[in-house]
């Protein structure tokens, strides 16, 4: 059975995994207001996995369902980020289009345009990440979108101070033209997050 000592460290891999898919996943989420479909099907297979094994006696069998719900768990991680990471950086990229030639914005944003120049800078940095599996690349991007994130909550928070408002219209498309880009994200099986963030 799972709980044997025999499998307390391959069980633990799969609960740390598990947990650190579904902080992504409550994050994007959260900067999204949508859920995170994708990554939570694959939490889904996961605990199929995890279930499959605790019915098992054989270890060999144990060990093969442990080892498929870690890599479920891992790919809903790299979903996740993928997916909060293109957020950001469309949202970034529609403010720059719709607010950077309205005067105001440069005087209520301090360094705005140096601001912008350094995502474009982060961007590039993502694309020549070097790394040795592909979790450390994801935890790397992780990171990243840590320092988009601010930028893009700044931008975000300072609209209100920006008059010249966004036609309804215009907001309408630029939550269909989001909503495409995820779904695009995840109806393209083995997309690269080079990829991705080259579109940026």
């Amino acid at each position: 059975m799972i709980k044997n000592k025999k499998y307390k460290n391959r069980y633990q891999l799969v609960k740390d995994s598990f947990k650190k898919a579904e902080d992504s996943i409550k994050s994007f989420e959260l900067e999204n207001n949508e859920l995170a479909i994708p990554s939570i099907n694959e939490l889904r297979y996961a605990g199929h996995h995890i279930l499959n094994a605790t019915q098992e006696n054989k270890s060999s069998k144990i060990l093969r369902e442990l080892d498929k719900a870690h890599r479920h768990t891992k790919r809903a991680y790299y979903d996740a980020v993928e997916a909060t990471l293109l957020y950001s950086l469309d949202e970034i990229k529609i403010f720059d289009k719709e607010y950077k030639k309205i005067p105001e914005t440069l005087s209520v944003i301090n360094n705005y345009n140096e601001k912008i120049s350094k995502i474009y800078d982060i961007v590039q940095e993502i694309q020549e990440i070097s790394y040795e599996t592909r979790e450390e690349k994801y935890i790397k991007i992780d990171e990243y979108h840590l320092k988009i994130k601010r930028t893009n909550n700044e931008l975000k928070n300072s609209i209100s101070s920006i008059v010249v408002p966004i036609d309804k219209n215009t907001k309408a498309e630029v939550k269909e033209h989001r909503r495409f880009l995820i779904t695009s994200l995840f109806a393209i099986l083995g997309i690269s997050i080079t990829i991705i963030i080259a579109k940026f």
